[in-house]
């Protein structure tokens, strides 16, 4: 049996489950390989637990020159090769229209559309994010600061 075929959830299951299990099998294998690393590596009092600490150091910044030489591969190499190809089509390969979708955090929210009745609790200024104060000559909203 292959593996990819013994850990695969169940077709139809929610995108939660599929997630939870991969990331289950992921620290089941994390912890297998704990079990069998010898226990003289953990103490800080051997040599073995420095070669230990430094096997794992040169692992993690090897990812990064990783990274660094696959991003120089694609800067030097693939890009400029991609883009001869993309302006020897000329203006009819370009699209009619470019849609972007510029993400932010950082934004106001809308105006409420109505003050709370005065019969509501305080607490709800809160959960709604705004600040009401209801006067004789009408409703005044002002949104508190985010």
């Amino acid at each position: 049996m292959d593996i990819s075929t013994a850990v695969r959830p169940v077709a139809g299951s929610p995108r939660w489950m599929r997630e939870a299990a991969g990331w289950l099998a992921f620290i089941s294998a994390l912890m297998l390989l704990a079990l069998a690393v010898p226990a003289a590596r953990f103490d800080p009092g051997s040599g073995q637990f420095l070669l230990f600490i430094g096997a794992i150091g040169i692992w993690r910044y090897s990812l990064g020159i990783l990274h660094f030489l696959r991003g120089m591969l694609f800067l030097y190499w693939v890009f400029p090769r991609l883009r001869r190809k993309a302006s020897a089509l000329g203006e009819t390969a370009m699209p009619s229209r470019v849609y972007l979708m510029i993400t932010s955090f950082h934004f106001r929210r809308p105006p409420p559309v109505a003050c709370r009745p005065r019969s509501w609790p305080r607490w709800w200024n809160w959960v709604t994010s705004n600040w009401c104060a209801v006067s004789g000559a009408g409703c005044r909203c002002r949104m508190t600061a985010i």
